[in-house]
């Protein structure tokens, strides 16, 4: 997958997620932004690269990255709404 052409990518939730907690600091966004995608093939990885103090966030690997195959956009957001679910 052509990384260029998937730069900015912004993911909208249905409410506000909790993306990372810092000692007792939590990071409360609507949306999070995906600056850029890494795809290492070698590693069988997928990273997004995030801001708003997110960082690097492995999105598939090992098994789920040879499950995933060629991977979109739609996959991307579909997978980040999995690993940041609805709180109660």
């Amino acid at each position: 997958m052509n990384q260029l052409q998937n730069t900015g990518l912004v993911v909208n939730f249905d409410g506000e997620r909790t993306l990372k907690t810092i000692p007792s600091i939590d990071i409360v966004r609507t949306s999070l932004t995906v600056i850029r995608f890494a795809d290492y093939p070698i590693e069988k990885k997928v990273v997004a690269h995030c801001t708003d103090f997110i960082g690097d966030l492995v999105l598939w690997e090992g098994e789920a990255y040879d499950a995933i195959g060629d991977w979109t956009n739609q996959n991307v957001i579909d997978r980040i709404k999995e690993l940041y679910p609805i709180e109660p």
